[in-house]
């Protein structure tokens, strides 16, 4: 998840806490700053080529501060429960190695324990594929499925939320989907609603709606730069389901639009991690509960194909 590079939202928001460690004054207040970026959702691995992730910085800040062993230990705790990792150039220094190799005992059975049940999560959730490997950053997670793999969405944001990830409001925090090639970025809105922000360039997957007709196919593949471009696969069944009246996709979002704006317009503008510049989210009211929607991969050697939901 690290290799995700922070968008210039994020980024920013990194910086702003950054800025805080460096002016803290005591442990107490430094605590505050990692307490505040906890809650906000941020990714505490995530960082720029070169750069220092927040949880680093965090570390630096302490021994830069000079604070006490046990102060030290108290915050790097912390970040630890929550997945932080720490580059080997820092872990050299004798006092900070030694504090995390006396922590890691205690806090690696935890980790393990909480990725096993994201496991579960998303095994419950998956449809014929397989869960290839699960990740943790604070409240997002990292979940990669085969590519043969069809992945009804609602069951994995509804498994990480009883982990405690996704919890709440959390401003920045999110949930990456694998499959293939294709990475996808979902975030739990108010109500319950899931929110498909962005995917990774090159990104091309299928998901399926259940309506009153059948199911139907909806693709989302990124397009340049920093669009995603949203089409149905059956036109006169979407006609259909207009003439009709139907609501597709009630608790599901594109970039913040309804499934039915998504689709008219054609396109969204990446708003997540993936974002190549900074967005003004767009959050709907929540409706009434819907039937959930699967995600399938796309291999775009065969886009020609009918059966789009598989590897060939």
């Amino acid at each position: 998840m690290k290799k995700i590079k922070p968008s210039e939202r994020e980024n920013e928001k990194l910086n702003w806490f950054k800025s805080e460690v460096v002016t803290a004054k005591s442990a107490n207040e430094l605590d505050k700053v990692v307490n505040q970026a906890l809650a906000d959702g941020i990714r505490i691995n995530a960082c720029r080529e070169g750069e220092w992730s927040f949880g680093e910085y965090v570390i630096l800040g302490t021994h830069f501060h000079k604070f006490e062993k046990g102060d030290l230990k108290k915050i790097m705790h912390e970040l630890m429960l929550k997945g932080a990792e720490f580059h080997e150039r820092l872990l050299k220094n004798k006092l900070i190695g030694e504090i995390y190799n006396e922590l890691e005992k205690e806090v690696q059975p935890k980790i393990d324990k909480q990725l096993e049940e994201l496991k579960k999560a998303g095994e419950k959730a998956v449809q014929g594929g397989t869960v290839i490997d699960v990740r943790i950053d604070n409240k997002i997670f990292f979940m990669e499925f085969s590519k043969d793999s069809i992945v009804e969405v609602a069951k994995v944001v509804e498994g990480t939320k009883n982990l405690g990830l996704n919890n709440g409001l959390v401003k920045l925090g999110s949930n990456i989907i694998k499959m293939g090639n294709s990475e996808v970025e979902v975030k739990s809105e108010q109500g319950g609603k899931r929110n498909y922000v962005g995917m990774s360039d090159g990104s091309d997957v299928i998901i399926t709606f259940r309506t009153s007709i059948g199911e139907l196919n909806i693709r989302m593949c990124h397009d340049d730069e920093n669009q995603v471009l949203v089409k149905v696969e059956d036109k006169e069944k979407w006609a259909e389901l207009k003439k009709k009246g139907e609501v597709v996709g009630k608790n599901s979002l594109f970039g913040g639009m309804t499934v039915k704006e998504a689709v008219e317009i054609g396109s969204f503008t990446r708003c997540g991690m993936w974002s190549k510049e900074q967005v003004t989210e767009q959050i709907k009211e929540a409706s009434e509960n819907s039937a959930s929607e699967t995600l399938s991969w796309v291999d775009r050697t065969r886009v020609d194909s009918k059966e789009t939901s598989r590897q060939h």
